[in-house]
């Protein structure tokens, strides 16, 4: 408080008039508060940081309300420094600013700020911490396969076979509802096609699809997948694939049971192995390769590619009669449904 006095004369003796006020000295720094709008943040994002600083004169219920007002905030994250001056005298101001994302490194961030008021009184200053995820997922090109029956197929038929297409992604947050494919160049009918995804440990995923492998001509198919993390870094590629028009069906080559003498061949009435020797390009799957013994059919052992395909039947049953007919016929086929264009038939 202060009082001013108005004398008639230098001896102060008589009071002309007088006035009494107060002048409020400003001890006190502004006080801010800092925080960011989320705790992770893609690439493609911008980091909005918000703060408020709130200035005061001094401790007194008399300063209630009363302050020097703003000069000004300065934040600084990475390398990226920026002041704002409010150009206010009001005791509080609160705004947001936003940092693009890519400017920052990958991985944690800190932003630090520190209030100014008008007599240069600075607050304590504070930080926020926050993490960018600029790392998109990894769509692992040479991965990239169609599977049916386990093969993997470079060619297709004529007919329209089911298949599953698959292609491993690298990604440790990977959106699984993100992953889709344009399948057209497989399938016409096909556009952009969701995947089914599975983790499978170290970061990686595999995504499916199972369609209708039809694309009609032969030639390099373009197939375009994306793919985005959690936060929405976001990751497209376009992977050729080479088809080749498979329209033939197996040959049979030979078959035959362990035993074979003068041109003839042996079975034991029961519990005897037939093995068929077939020249294929795509691939044989056991489940449908038939062998005819005389009235009966059983589906094969097992296929495998050696030198060529070999089909095997085990603990195959003959009977008690002298003689038996096995054969291979029109109703097996290769993986693309490719039928056997010429049945071969022996005697045991």
């Amino acid at each position: 408080p202060f009082t001013i006095n108005l004398y008639y004369d230098s001896s102060k003796q008589k009071l002309d008039d007088s006035k009494s006020g107060s002048v409020i000295i400003d001890n006190r720094a502004p006080q801010l508060k800092l925080t960011v709008s989320k705790n992770k943040y893609s690439g493609q994002e911008n980091v909005v940081v918000n703060y408020e600083a709130t200035d005061f004169a001094c401790n007194d219920q008399s300063c209630t309300g009363k302050c020097v007002g703003i000069k000004k905030v300065d934040l600084l994250i990475d390398k990226s420094s920026k002041s704002i001056a409010p150009n206010t005298t009001n005791c509080n101001f609160k705004s947001n600013i936003s940092f693009d994302a890519k400017t920052l490194k990958d991985g944690e961030n800190t932003v630090t700020a520190k209030a100014i008021d008008n007599f240069d009184q600075a607050s304590q200053e504070i930080s926020a911490a926050f993490t960018v995820d600029a790392s998109p997922p990894i769509i692992l090109a040479n991965s990239f396969a169609i599977i049916r029956k386990g093969i993997s197929l470079s060619t297709f038929s004529p007919n329209s076979v089911p298949v599953e297409v698959t292609v491993n992604i690298s990604a440790s947050d990977l959106n699984a509802n993100s992953v889709t494919a344009n399948l057209s160049a497989l399938n016409p009918s096909l556009k952009y096609v969701k995947a089914s995804c599975t983790p499978v440990g170290n970061d990686l995923n595999i995504c499916r699809w199972p369609i209708d492998l039809n694309p009609g001509t032969s030639g390099t198919k373009a197939i375009l997948i994306n793919a985005s993390d959690l936060v929405g870094n976001k990751a497209s590629i376009t992977i050729s694939k080479a088809l080749a028009l498979d329209d033939k069906g197996p040959v049979v080559l030979s078959l035959s049971t362990s035993t074979t003498k003068d041109d003839k061949v042996f079975a034991k009435p029961a519990g005897s192995t037939v093995t068929a020797s077939f020249n294929e390009l795509t691939g044989l799957s056991a489940d449908e390769v038939f062998l005819h013994i005389d009235n009966s059919k059983k589906a094969a052992a097992s296929c495998d590619k050696e030198a060529n395909w070999l089909c095997k039947w085990n603990n195959v049953e003959f009977g008690s009669s002298a003689k038996a007919s096995i054969s291979i016929g029109s109703d097996t086929n290769d993986i693309l449904r490719n039928s056997v264009s010429e049945a071969k038939i022996i005697e045991v």
